[in-house]
């Protein structure tokens, strides 16, 4: 994504670094790095954000999507904490959504929070797409 500052409007174009929580889709990105760039975009200057998706949202989106990702990410880590010493096939999808359902049906605080972000409807889409991104970056 290319962003674009206007500070004339202390605005900024994010594109799609920066959408509403149910739009995420990060299949190949790299979720450190994006939570890394958002943490810079946080800090800088800016009162709104124009996102790739959705309406004009003020400047602290950056740091809360960010947020919403490490999450996300953590979550994620944590179903691979039992493949991490050994080389394994990739996980088949109904695998990965029976995972990722039996964690958000958890009532963990971060299951809890990607149900209210991301909706009942995409929470499970998208823990497994950060999930699949993990274990294809490990696997390479």
């Amino acid at each position: 994504d290319i962003l674009v500052r206007f500070p004339g409007e202390d605005a900024m174009c994010t594109g799609d670094l920066i959408v509403e929580y149910s739009t995420l889709y990060f299949q190949s990105a790299n979720p450190e790095r994006w939570i890394q760039n958002l943490r810079e975009i946080a800090t800088g200057p800016g009162k709104f954000i124009l996102p790739g998706h959705g309406d004009i949202c003020p400047h602290s989106q950056a740091a809360a999507v960010a947020d919403y990702l490490t999450v996300l990410l953590r979550s994620a880590k944590k179903f691979l904490e039992p493949f991490k010493t050994a080389f394994i096939d990739p996980i088949e999808t109904p695998e990965i959504d029976k995972m990722a359902g039996d964690f958000l049906a958890g009532g963990s605080p971060d299951a809890r929070e990607i149900n209210e972000k991301a909706g009942p409807e995409n929470a499970q889409r998208e823990l497994r797409m950060m999930f699949r991104n993990l274990m294809n970056r490990r696997l390479r």
